[in-house]
Order: structure tokens, then C-alpha cells, then sequence
């Protein structure tokens, strides 16, 4: 009787799961298939003005979220490759250095929590614009309700155009007080001669001879002191 062979397979061990780099996620973007180019692509139906508007502002919104995203890898990016951000990644960005530090800007202001990132909004110029206020200027921004999605850029630089008035005007009363304390220190000054020069003909007087034809010390004037 022949004998059974029983084969056993060896035990190999589960392959662990490598996460997908950003040039991985590129590469599946560029090679994606021409029908799926094509879909992706196509516009949506926009029958009335409601959903021409919802479908735009939807688009809009999520090429905002895009921008923070990219400021988030190029805060990112400057730590990790400190040396050669400015030389190896900048001059390869489709976008000027201006942009870009626009962007990290603000991803480093929702990174400390100086605004919420559901706040900011979605021009990433007037996010900028507002972000780098200083403590008092942007609360000041929030109390007049600009920390919002729907702000305008134009919103934010009339804001600012306020704010350097305010700053100006305010400038001009601490100009105007400080040439009126100029003013009254030369008044003082002034006095302050004419006394001097009061006393000293008083000092001189008492030490010339009096009446009776006597020296009178000088050492008077520290008595009269």
C-alpha cells in the first residue's frame, strides 16, 4: 500500500502595510485611467442658480482646504529639510516664495490656535491678511465679526486701513502732548535762569560792604539758603 506524502507549507509572516508616500499619491493621480479622468472632470448638472452657486462655493471651499494643506507640508518641509528648503524645494514649487510663506503662516497660526482652522477664511489672502494681526488687532477683527469663512479680502484691508488711522490719530495726540511738555520745560528753563540770576545778584549784594562799611561774609548766602 502506498504510502501518503503529506506536504506542509511554511509559515510566512504577514507583510506589514507600507503607508503611501506623497510621490505614491501623485503617481496614482497621474496614471488614473482616461475614463476616470474623463469623470472626474465632467461638470455636475446645475439646472437653477441655487446649485450653479452650492456647486462653485463647494469647489471653492475644498481648493481652500487644499491651500492649508500645503501650507501645513511646507511648515512641515522647512523643519524637516532646514538646510536645503529655500535651495532644493522652493525655486521647484509652482508658486513664488511669497505664496508659500503666506500659506505656512497660516497653517502655523491654526497649528498654535491663535484661529480656529473652521474660522479662517476661505481667500487664503485675507486669512493671511488676519492671521498676522497682532493679539489686540485681531481680537478686534473678531469682535467685528471678520473671523469667518465668507470674509473678503477687501473686508481685512479696509480693517487694516482702520487700524492705521487709528494709530495715526492716536500718534498725533502723543505728538501734540509731547510738544506741549517740550514747551512747558523751556518755561521752566527759563524761570529756573532768571532766578538764578536773581539770587546771584542778591548773594553778590549781601557780600559787598554794608552801611557801615563792614565785610559781610559771603558765607551768608548758605544762611539765607
Amino acid at each position: 500500500m502506498a504510502k501518503k506524502v503529506v506536504t506542509t507549507v511554511r509559515w510566512k509572516p504577514a507583510q506589514k502595510q507600507r503607508r503611501p508616500s506623497a510621490l505614491d499619491l501623485l503617481n496614482e493621480t497621474v496614471h488614473l485611467p482616461p475614463r476616470f479622468e474623463t469623470f472626474a472632470s465632467s461638470l455636475a448638472d446645475t439646472p437653477n442658480e441655487d446649485s450653479l452657486v452650492d456647486v462653485v462655493n463647494s469647489h471653492w471651499a475644498a481648493a481652500q482646504r487644499s491651500m492649508l494643506m500645503i501650507g501645513r507640508y511646507l511648515l512641515r518641509a522647512q523643519n524637516q529639510f532646514r538646510g536645503s528648503f529655500m535651495r532644493a524645494i522652493v525655486p521647484r514649487l509652482h508658486f513664488e516664495y511669497r505664496t508659500a510663506n503666506m500659506l505656512m503662516q497660516i497653517a502655523l497660526r491654526v497649528q498654535e490656535g491663535v484661529v480656529p482652522q473652521e474660522r479662517l477664511p476661505t481667500s487664503y489672502r485675507a486669512a493671511y491678511r488676519l492671521v498676522t494681526l497682532s493679539t489686540s488687532d485681531l481680537a478686534l477683527a473678531d469682535k467685528r465679526g471678520l473671523l469667518r469663512p465668507d470674509t473678503r479680502q477687501r473686508d481685512v484691508e479696509e480693517f487694516r486701513r482702520e487700524l492705521r488711522r487709528a494709530q495715526m490719530t492716536s500718534q498725533s495726540v502723543l505728538a501734540a502732548r509731547r510738544d506741549e511738555l517740550q514747551a512747558r520745560l523751556e518755561r521752566i528753563r527759563q524761570e529756573q535762569r532768571q532766578l538764578e540770576e536773581e539770587l546771584a545778584r542778591i548773594v553778590e549784594e549781601i557780600g559787598s560792604k554794608d552801611e557801615d562799611g563792614i565785610i559781610i561774609d559771603s558765607n551768608v548766602e548758605d544762611q539765607v539758603a
